[in-house]
């Protein structure tokens, strides 16, 4: 399975891969995490906003203010 995590480089970024990461492997699910980073590929997704993750077809957006766990529960519970 392949996840994608578009969002520019910073904190809440790195946050939701590193948290999402640990989630993944403590729960023994087999699949790869990209990072994307470019503007024109946010633009390509049709994304609103970032960070989010894209899984096929199924976007999970991050809220402004939201938390980074309750994000990462989302896209687990997801997948």
């Amino acid at each position: 399975m392949n996840i994608e995590l578009y969002s520019i480089r910073g904190f809440t970024g790195s946050a939701l891969k590193q948290k999402l990461e640990e989630a993944l492997a403590a729960h023994q699910v087999p699949c790869t995490l990209v990072e994307i980073h470019q503007v024109d590929q946010f633009i390509k997704a049709g994304l609103a906003s970032v960070p989010a993750f894209r899984i096929g077809n199924k976007v999970i957006q991050h809220p402004h203010d939201g938390d980074v766990d309750e994000t990462v529960a989302k896209v687990l519970a997801f997948v």
